[in-house]
């Protein structure tokens, strides 16, 4: 699992450097959920081992902090070119409400990172401000780009969990305006919560990029409603723009669970969600977004069981209905200024 080799992290030491962990032996005995990936395939884990800088937001009210978490290495990158580039594409991450700490996120960044992507890691404070959360965010993105020369703004994607997936949209609104994504752009919100400062009405984004929302069966904290709306907003042809429903399986006594901290890995739910209904769908969106390779992947495939059964699949549609459970955050709560999907919550 890549949380060991990212442990390190923990440390907060700028020199340390780590290399990618070995991949995991097979359990036996009763059928258990998909492993992770092969090296070199989507969704699994890259060559490069990673080093980290952070700094302080030059908009910080309680210590609001920037990370930079880059790969490093001679290996050839996934990505493309060298682990150690001097410049390398970017990745610009938003995270959920009170988790502002990127060790709650570690498999996520450690995946993109170790397939040679440059990620940036903003927090903001819980403080229900929402603006101010917004702009925080963004000014921190656009400090590190200032700050870190590794960061290349033409090649980039942003993405989002909870409320840091609500403000994606607006955040990448934000960098089109300043010319960021020129070469390539896409972006992703995963279980997102409602989305502010884009009105109520179409959203415009450039109109190269692409992008594809995630939610969640068992996400019994935000209403799926609130990402399908802002899918069905998009001014995208459906051609560029898709919405993933992935699910939960329980089989033999396991269970791999479909949840709104499934983007998470300290309490997250089971890797094989992560790696195949996240990572491997992440990895073909920016693979076609960059070079126009894997547009046709089949993003809803979720691997199979250790006995050969295959997992249960995703669905990819271009019109999404909703599905899971009623949630804490229903699109009718009264701080969400957007419109509900027509037809009640499951």
């Amino acid at each position: 699992m890549a949380g060991a080799a990212f442990a390190c992290l923990a440390m907060l030491v700028n020199s340390v450097t780590c290399a990618a962990p070995p991949a995991e032996a097979a359990s036996s005995g009763l059928p258990t959920p998909p492993a992770e990936p092969a090296p070199g395939e989507l969704g699994g884990v890259g060559p490069c081992g990673y080093d980290y800088e952070v700094r302080d937001n030059p908009r910080a009210w309680l210590g609001e902090q920037v990370w930079l978490i880059e790969p490093t290495g001679k290996a050839a990158a996934p990505t493309g070119g060298n682990c150690d580039d001097p410049q390398r594409p970017t990745i610009f991450f938003a995270h959920g409400y009170l988790l502002m700490n990127p060790l709650f996120y570690e498999d996520l960044l450690y995946h993109w990172v170790s397939n040679g992507w440059v990620v940036v890691y903003a927090n903001y404070n819980p403080i229900p401000l929402f603006s101010l959360q917004y702009d925080m965010v963004d000014t921190g993105f656009r400090s590190a780009a200032e700050w870190w020369d590794r960061i290349d703004t033409d090649d980039v994607g942003f993405g989002g969990h909870s409320f840091g997936g609500g403000m994606t949209p607006w955040l990448v609104q934000q960098a089109a305006q300043r010319g960021w994504g020129s070469d390539a752009l896409w972006f992703t919100t995963l279980a997102q919560a409602f989305s502010l400062s884009i009105g109520s009405g179409p959203i415009a984004v450039p109109d190269h990029a692409r992008a594809l929302l995630i939610g969640f069966e068992g996400d019994f904290l935000v209403d799926n409603r609130l990402g399908m709306e802002v899918y069905e907003a998009l001014e995208l042809p459906d051609d560029q723009k898709e919405y993933l429903e992935v699910f939960s399986e329980f089989r033999a006594f396991s269970l791999a669970y479909a949840s709104h901290l499934s983007p998470m890995t300290i309490f997250g739910s089971s890797d094989s969600i992560r790696e195949y209904g996240i990572y491997r769908p992440l990895d073909a969106l920016a693979a076609c977004a960059r070079t126009g390779e894997h547009c046709d992947t089949d993003i809803t495939w979720m691997g199979e069981w250790t006995d050969g059964v295959e997992a249960r699949r995703s669905v990819a549609t271009d019109d999404p209905v909703d599905f899971g459970s009623p949630a804490l955050v229903e699109c009718t709560l009264f701080l969400n200024p957007r419109p509900c999907l027509q037809g009640p919550s499951t």
